[in-house]
């Protein structure tokens, strides 16, 4: 992703209030809340975190909340909610060494950003700890496409069930 239009396009962007990304981390999380429930203790990796909207969810999880993400405003915004254990601007299709065992990735609207996900899926291979967890969502495509892509600074790309996610 090209870092310099995602930190323009977020940088005055209001996340935390907008009821279609509130709605989104409540929906995806009702949706994970079965396998997250018996788990705890665990060392969580928020992938593209942004401010931390979905930290409220993963917390009761973590005993070591990680957050990333590439715009550096975003993590600022982030910051200031005392969450995380770490948080810190970096880019999630490439690993980052300095963290591994990790017991759950999670990325909530943000890979579709990517154009193709085997970067991002072999940087949470580096990471990940035997038996661990990735959790995270992508938006679809019509039927009728393979990738749908809409326009504007950032384009996004949506994958439909005819095209695979590698």
């Amino acid at each position: 992703p090209n870092a310099v239009k995602i930190e323009e396009e977020y940088k005055s962007y209001d996340y935390d209030h907008n009821s279609i990304h509130v709605q989104t981390a409540k929906n995806f999380f009702q949706f994970v809340s079965p396998i997250l429930k018996n788990k705890s203790n665990q060392v969580i990796f928020d992938a593209a975190c942004g401010t931390g909207l979905a930290a409220n969810y993963l917390r009761p999880h973590a005993k070591f909340l990680i957050g990333i993400d590439l715009s550096p405003t975003m993590v600022q915004r982030g910051k200031k909610k005392d969450l995380y254990n770490v948080i810190k601007t970096g880019d999630i299709t490439k690993p980052d060494k300095s963290f591994d065992n990790i017991d759950i990735i999670h990325c909530l609207g943000a890979t579709y950003y990517l154009p193709n996900l085997n970067s991002f899926l072999s940087a949470c291979s580096a990471v990940l700890k035997p038996g661990a967890l990735l959790l995270f969502s992508d938006y679809p495509a019509p039927s009728s496409m393979e990738i749908g892509l809409t326009i504007g600074p950032n384009p996004r790309h949506c994958r439909s069930d005819k095209k695979t996610i590698m």
